[in-house]
């Protein structure tokens, strides 16, 4: 939450993450990490188990990978130069934990570089992100592409789309959006401590997008910032105590792709420093050469739409009635893509710039 909170700040309240992606990187470079740079990693990572449970835990993230796509899908690099002799034991305790090891000739930079965004962007219909001067003057690069497209449960009724004004904190006017909408048995629940009422929308068994509204008088910042304060586990838990109600949804249809390259800065405030620079960071986990990660960077992409027309289309279910809560995102609004069973954060972010998509 730390690092989502840190987004926000840096993509004007707009933006699309995937921090688990982020994550899975850190600890793979733990692995190789010795020394303070050790240390620095495993107190913002929180991986301070032992090596066999860490080892299951990336056993489970890399299962994980693999259940949720193709509706999501993550692919996560690490590039290390060939010429530094990276050690075969780093290699081998890596090599399950869902995050691809690619040790590539930092000379030929052109054919490294195609390697790598041939694997990143195999399926994410997204331009490249890496170049060949990103080869230079370096010997450790993180990269990783990861999307969402929604594919509801109860889907939307296109029918049910319109046109409808977008507003800010203020209630002004900002613009329009596609506002699609529909009525029926939601988990629903206003929290105090985070000043937002939350709403649990199904992909499926096991995946959940959570929409944070802020209540009246509080700011999507503000949210944001009392996120870090509750752990995904209690909203949970909040919302599967609080009965499901009938409630009548709108939110915007929209698409997010944000292009972070400014990931060492981020991390570098939350305490991961020494791995940054060539006279601190101890990867000889790795390597007997010295190394050190020069970029770190992430694109991702997040698609919300009705998720598909069924056709047992059903009117009675579309009609409001007193009964029905109402929530309607046609304000910022936060949102969270979950893993039930895991209780992790795939993807997050803010919503603030009305289009019309």
């Amino acid at each position: 939450m730390r690092l989502l909170d840190r987004m926000s700040l840096a993509t004007d309240q707009h933006f699309v993450f995937a921090p688990l992606s982020t994550w899975m990187q850190l600890t793979t470079l733990l692995e190789g990490a010795r020394g303070t740079t050790l240390q620095e990693m495993k107190k913002v990572t929180h991986m301070f188990r032992s090596k066999c449970n860490r080892r299951n835990q990336r056993k489970i993230m890399n299962e994980l990978k693999q259940d949720i796509y193709p509706q999501m899908n993550m692919s996560s690099a690490i590039v290390l130069d060939s010429a530094y002799d990276i050690k075969h034991n780093y290699l081998d305790e890596v090599k399950y934990g869902g995050v691809r090891i690619f040790v590539v000739d930092f000379d030929e930079p052109q054919k490294a570089a195609a390697r790598i965004n041939e694997y990143l962007f195999d399926s994410s219909s997204m331009e490249e992100m890496m170049f060949p001067q990103d080869f230079q003057h370096t010997t450790v690069l993180t990269a990783d592409a990861g999307y969402f497209m929604s594919e509801w449960k109860t889907p939307f009724q296109t029918i049910q789309t319109e046109v409808s004004p977008f507003y800010d904190e203020k209630n002004f006017e900002i613009g329009k959006v596609n506002l699609m909408r529909q009525t029926g048995v939601f988990s629903m629940t206003t929290i105090p401590t985070i000043k937002a009422t939350v709403l649990e929308l199904k992909c499926s068994d096991r995946i959940s997008m959570l929409l944070f509204l802020p209540v009246e008088g509080a700011s999507i910042y503000q949210v944001y910032e009392s996120l870090m304060n509750i752990r995904l586990q209690s909203i949970i838990m909040r919302l599967e105590r609080d009965r499901r109600k009938d409630v009548d949804v709108y939110l915007p249809r929209f698409e997010i792709v944000t292009d972070v390259d400014n990931l060492p800065e981020l991390l570098y405030d939350m305490g991961v420093k020494k791995m940054f620079y060539p006279r601190t960071a101890d990867f000889h986990g790795m390597s007997d050469y010295k190394l050190f990660v020069s970029m770190v960077q992430q694109k991702s992409r997040i698609e919300v739409t009705e998720g598909g027309v069924v056709a047992n289309f059903v009117p009675q279910m579309l009609i409001s009635g007193q009964n029905y809560k109402t929530f309607k995102a046609n304000r910022p609004f936060a949102f969270m893509v979950v893993d039930r069973t895991t209780e992790l954060i795939l993807f997050a972010g803010m919503y603030s710039q009305p289009s019309l998509y």
